[in-house]
């Protein structure tokens, strides 16, 4: 907490679009804030042009850039020189602060080539758990990769993490953008989302520098009804099969402008967006609305 009439001070970690709108929003307040990003603008893959724009203005605002290879165990140290900590990466070890634990998270991070057989059998294991119809046509004894590039660790499932998480020193860390919210690309509202989460993030600082956990519960609040409408359209729209009123909806835009028309503005509107996909009824309303029912 920012102690008399100190402004307070903020960490940002990762500099991509939620990290920078959150820093360039602050900064217009006069809130001093330091980014820490691994890369410097020219070596990151996305944004080419866009993403060192903004950290010249970020910049230019008085915010300060560092490069530095931050760790989950840095961020606790990170946090005894500001008042709050804000990850925006997406980097695996990082916004792991954020997952809750699953059975199936232990594939991602698994070694092979150390030991090759211990792998497998922690394969077989979850493959035996999750999967046992799978597993039932599986060879136990001839299971094994054909050759080391073959395997590919990983997972992309869209999904709403963790708000924040408590500090072994007792402060917060909160998360925004990648770390925060994981989407397909399939409907482009990754950097949407975490544009808009960065601006909710900020406001709640400009509004109240007590960075406990009331503090986040309230940031996480101002949220959670945009980025979790989503994260449950993007799974919607990537489901197989196809959920059967997604297809009539679909179907009635191909037959109905006005049904089009407002299919397509709900890209700016999520939230509307899911009010009516949420459920077959939800759905049938809105097309019986329309006459198409």
């Amino acid at each position: 907490m920012a102690s008399g009439n100190r402004s307070p001070s903020i960490g940002i970690v990762g500099s991509g679009v939620a990290g920078l709108h959150l820093g360039l929003l602050l900064r217009q307040h006069d809130i001093p804030v330091v980014i820490y990003e691994a890369k410097t603008p020219q070596q990151m893959a996305d944004y080419r042009i866009y993403i060192p724009r903004l950290l010249a203005d970020f910049q230019e605002r008085g915010g300060e850039f560092r490069v530095a290879d931050i760790t989950p165990r840095s961020v606790t140290e990170l946090s005894e020189r500001h008042d709050l900590i804000v990850v925006a990466t997406g980097k695996s070890d990082i916004s792991a602060m954020f997952v809750p634990g699953g059975d199936t998270e232990v594939l991602a991070d698994a070694g092979y080539t150390d030991d090759p057989a211990a792998f497998e059998r922690l394969v077989l294991e979850k493959l035996r758990a999750h999967h046992p119809q799978t597993f039932a046509r599986v060879d136990p004894a001839r299971f094994r990769l054909t050759r080391p590039q073959d395997l590919l660790q990983g997972a992309v499932t869209s999904m709403v993490r963790e708000d924040y998480v408590r500090l072994p020193n007792g402060r917060y860390a909160i998360s925004v953008g990648d770390a925060h919210t994981v989407v397909d690309p399939v409907i482009g509202q990754g950097a949407n989302s975490a544009s808009y989460s960065a601006w909710e993030l900020g406001t709640a600082i400009t509004e109240d520098q007590n960075f406990d956990e009331r503090f986040c519960q309230k940031a996480a609040a101002r949220r959670a009804n945009r980025v979790q409408a989503i994260c449950d359209w993007t799974n919607l729209m990537i489901g197989l099969p196809p959920a059967g009123h997604l297809l009539q909806m679909l179907g009635a835009m191909s037959q109905s402008k006005p049904v089009a028309d407002e299919f397509t503005d709900n890209f700016n509107y999520p939230e509307r967006q899911w009010d009516i996909l949420a459920t077959p009824e939800r759905t049938a309303n809105l097309l019986a609305h329309h006459g198409l029912m």
